[in-house]
């Protein structure tokens, strides 16, 4: 399969009753940091270099989260499992309660790279803007928009090489490209319209040839 059919997942996880992650804002600024050091700097060890994964993208809410990952291993289910884990102790801790703080399983679907990935990225960054938490994509801190813009240093959890890389060879001249996509995205219609049997965004071809993956014997 060529590079450009390598399938990249998009995992979305939420938290159980939709409730927020802690309470009010507190809480969901530990949620970033706590993924922040979940993928660079734990001290158990490195989520990205234990499972494998780059982060080309991610927007972190207020009850959920959505994370777009390159992984070329089978580890997306342990991978996920720590991060939520992880997070599940720190909170149950801090709020001294017990349970699941995540709703059920993840949600992970398979993303075509050629035609599909600069929209899924898109869409992500701007969930806040399409929810009406903030105006702007710059305006939402806990989202890889500002790092993958210029605007900060990159995220230690965060790889914004090919993404950037596809809008010009310069890294300046892509950030401004890539602020104006974002931009221009605000009007555009929702990357889920072209989500196909609620698992696969990409082409016919793509999704024949994943589902060949996924079940050869059919």
């Amino acid at each position: 399969m060529s590079g450009d059919q390598t399938p990249w997942p998009m995992i979305a996880g939420r938290l159980a009753n939709r409730k927020r992650s802690g309470y009010g804002k507190l809480g969901t600024h530990w949620h970033i940091g706590c993924s922040g050091k979940i993928l660079s700097t734990n001290k158990a060890a490195n989520a990205c270099e234990r499972y494998g994964w780059y982060c080309h993208a991610y927007c972190l809410m207020t009850n959920h989260y959505h994370l777009l990952i390159e992984t070329n291993r089978p580890t997306l289910s342990k991978g996920v499992k720590y991060l939520n884990g992880t997070y599940t102790q720190h909170f149950n801790r801090r709020n001294k309660r017990v349970g699941h703080v995540f709703q059920g399983r993840y949600k992970a679907i398979l993303v075509q790279k050629e035609n599909f990935l600069l929209e899924l990225a898109r869409y992500i960054v701007l969930i806040p803007v399409r929810t009406r938490m903030v105006c702007r994509a710059v305006d939402w801190p806990w989202s890889s928009y500002r790092a993958t813009a210029g605007y900060r240093h990159d995220h230690a959890l965060l790889t914004t090489d090919w993404l950037l890389a596809a809008f010009a060879k310069g890294k300046k001249e892509a950030q401004i490209r890539y602020r104006r996509f974002v931009q221009e995205g605000k009007n555009q219609p929702s990357a889920w319209e072209s989500l196909k049997n609620q698992v696969f965004l990409g082409t016919d071809q793509f999704v024949e040839d994943m589902q060949c993956k996924i079940n050869p014997k059919q």
